[in-house]
């Protein structure tokens, strides 16, 4: 099965250091975009202050699971894809509507943990989006 990460689960992940998120990435197949990684350096300091995890741990946890992501380039995502995210998240966030645009173009659901983002897509009738925590439930 194939899915997509946002920021907040990968947020989660490292400061969690839980090793569900290992299983995650080794259990299906995991997109998310580049963007993602302007959103970890952005908040990098942030982050490493509330991880669980010790500099020796860290780097491995780390490791095992970005080297499971595949990492998609934003350039993919055609103008049909990011102006119907737009229409979708102008009102409720537009920073998450890269992610919307990569599961309209790849069309394969979005976990997040992002409550307001799932209910107002869902609100919206834009079934593509999964909780982190109810996809957990039902399929680890």
């Amino acid at each position: 099965m194939q899915i997509i990460v946002d920021a907040n689960v990968i947020f989660s992940a490292i400061i969690s250091g839980k090793s569900m998120y290992k299983n995650l990435v080794t259990r299906y197949e995991v997109f998310s975009l580049d963007y993602l990684l302007i959103e970890l350096a952005t908040y990098q300091k942030v982050i490493l202050e509330k991880t669980k995890l010790d500099n020796k741990q860290l780097t491995p946890y780390l490791l095992a699971v970005f080297s499971k992501i595949k990492v998609v380039p934003s350039l993919l995502l055609s103008t049909n894809a990011r102006q119907q995210a737009y229409d979708l998240c102008v009102d409720i966030d537009l920073k998450d509507a890269p992610y919307i645009a990569l599961a309209i173009e790849l069309n394969i659901p979005l976990i997040t943990n992002d409550k307001v983002l799932f209910e107002g897509l869902q609100k919206k009738k834009f079934k593509n989006i999964i909780l982190f925590d109810e996809f957990v439930r039902k399929n680890m």
